[in-house]
């Protein structure tokens, strides 16, 4: 399990290892775009991803790959498409 935890301004992370990010509605949605392009990540897990939220992973080239409930809220697993 290599996992790491990055502490700071996500906008400019560098995300250059990274293979997924997990997400809990951290940021509005123009902050998510900006993160989204700059990891370019394969994978993305949104817990409890609003429609809003949702509405940005498919503009950016996502699509959903699995959702599982989680208690009340779901996990969403999506899959860059490009």
């Amino acid at each position: 399990n290599r996992v790491t935890v990055i502490v700071g301004d996500a906008r400019s992370a560098d995300y250059a290892s990274v293979t997924a990010l997990w997400m809990f509605n951290p940021f509005g949605p123009e902050a998510l775009r900006a993160v989204l392009r700059r990891a370019n990540s394969p994978r993305v897990l949104y817990y409890n991803a609003s429609d809003q939220h949702r509405a940005v992973l498919f503009d950016e080239g996502y699509a959903a790959h699995d959702s599982t409930l989680v208690g009340d809220y779901a996990l969403l697993d999506c899959r860059r498409t490009g």
